[in-house]
């Protein structure tokens, strides 16, 4: 904890059935990952400053808890998670305070059963805020999603999710954009969604 890592190829790497605990601490100009979570490791990552890497925190195969940090000025992208990643409970990624998030597609799903950091502001991001592919389910809850220079939020086809209370607006695509064969069960339920240039939820053929 208290770290600062300059620099880097790769700020800090976790893997292996272990828990570490990495709190209060910056991690910044890494020329690839600010964090690499891998290969069932469960460890707390919380309270950092991560900026200016190439990815702020990817993960794969791994349950960590990943709470309360600022992830901002990404090359690519702020949180990133890989096929196959273990389904992780709502709890493990919730957030008491506003997480930043900024970079060019702020979050960005690619497995099955994500949840979504909650509370977070994600916006100003080059691409769309929130990118879900196809085979992941993640639950968007409580978040501010506002000013991306694409979608708020982008489902691919064969994804889906929970949009549940967000405020999702002002993005220059649509703020909400699903559809396509094989997407399904998509929920989206008590949010506010206004302004942008475009719709403010833009879907196309689907099967349910």
């Amino acid at each position: 904890s208290n770290c600062t890592i300059q620099k880097c190829l790769n700020g800090i790497v976790l893997i292996g059935d272990f828990r570490a605990s990495v709190e209060n601490s910056i991690i910044e100009d890494c020329e690839h990952l600010g964090i690499k979570v891998g290969m069932c490791n469960r460890s707390k990552i919380i309270y950092n400053t991560i900026r200016r890497n190439s990815t702020g925190i990817d993960y794969c195969n791994s349950d960590p808890i990943i709470s309360n940090n600022l992830v901002f000025k990404t090359d690519e992208t702020a949180l990133l998670v890989n096929l196959n990643n273990s389904s992780a409970a709502a709890e493990k990624s919730s957030s008491t305070s506003s997480a930043k998030m900024r970079g060019w597609g702020s979050l960005y799903w690619y497995h099955e059963q994500a949840y979504i950091v909650s509370n977070s502001s994600v916006s100003f991001n080059g691409k769309c805020g929130i990118l879900v592919e196809k085979g992941a389910n993640p639950h968007i809850f409580k978040n501010i999603i506002e000013k991306n220079l694409g979608q708020g939020i982008l489902l691919t086809e064969g994804s889906s999710a929970f949009i549940e209370k967000n405020e999702i607006c002002s993005n220059i695509k649509a703020n909400i954009a699903l559809g396509g064969r094989c997407s399904i069960n998509t929920t989206i339920i008590e949010n506010k969604i206004r302004g942008g240039k475009c719709e403010g939820i833009f879907t196309i053929y689907g099967e349910r």
